[in-house]
């Protein structure tokens, strides 16, 4: 998104992607439908975040209505679920990111795949990527970092990236789950259930609710009704998260 905004705006583009193809968590997180945003009010739509606050001159900007409005716009019909969850109608990731790459080629956007950025962190315009052929550098007055957290290493999202701020002298918040599952020690007597979805519930945890589905594992329960009861997961019950 910050690639395709700053090309509108005229500027010469690049985007370095370590992996061999561009947005894999992205496809990732559209193998169950993809999720894309909740079609409710904007001030309940706001106090799904941690820090709402700081976030609501973005969200002001950039909520609920723009994120359907991104999809439609690039050719992908979408739907309200009955939770208010708004997904894509062909419920998968890659007919969008496919359209948004297109689009952005169309832009003027150049795609270095297999570049893996590996500092320094300064103020210099040169900077180091790490390719099939060696180290190579790339002068840019300005370089937007787009990262990712630890949760995907396969994916590209491995948090290598937190070293190089360390050695910059940079302080990071720590990295915490975001979708987080519960974990339960079942009994014996659930072992034919597990895999199985658990469809339109709610659940409550710390008195927040939390309506969707969730699906039974080994290990205890997940899904988006899950997700979205995170933070109170987090805080009341964090052994089991």
């Amino acid at each position: 998104m910050a690639a395709q905004q700053l090309s509108e705006a005229g500027h010469k583009v690049a985007i370095t992607e370590a992996m061999p193809s561009p947005g894999r968590k992205f496809l990732m997180a559209g193998k169950t439908g993809l999720n894309l945003t909740k079609n409710e009010a904007a001030d309940v739509f706001l106090n799904q975040f941690d820090t709402p606050i700081q976030l609501r001159p973005m969200l002001d900007a950039f909520g609920p209505k723009e994120v359907s409005n991104f999809a439609l716009g690039h050719g992908q019909d979408i739907f309200t679920g009955s939770t208010g969850r708004v997904f894509p109608k062909k419920m998968k990731a890659s007919p969008l990111l496919r359209a948004w790459v297109e689009h952005l080629s169309t832009l003027g956007v150049t795609f270095l795949k297999r570049c893996r950025w590996s500092g320094p962190l300064n103020t210099n315009h040169v900077h180091n990527f790490e390719t099939q052929e060696g180290t190579v550098q790339i002068s840019a007055p300005v370089m937007v970092l787009a990262l990712g957290g630890s949760s995907w290493s396969k994916l590209g999202s491995d948090g290598a990236w937190s070293t190089l701020f360390a050695t910059a002298g940079i302080s990071i918040t720590p990295f915490t789950a975001a979708n987080v599952g519960m974990r339960i020690a079942w009994s014996e007597h659930m072992v034919p259930h597990f895999g199985q979805p658990l469809k339109n519930i709610r659940l409550s945890v710390a008195k927040k609710m939390s309506r969707g589905e969730c699906v039974i594992t080994s290990t205890g329960v997940e899904g988006g009704a899950i997700y979205a009861l995170g933070r109170e997961l987090r805080t009341s019950h964090p052994r089991r998260t």
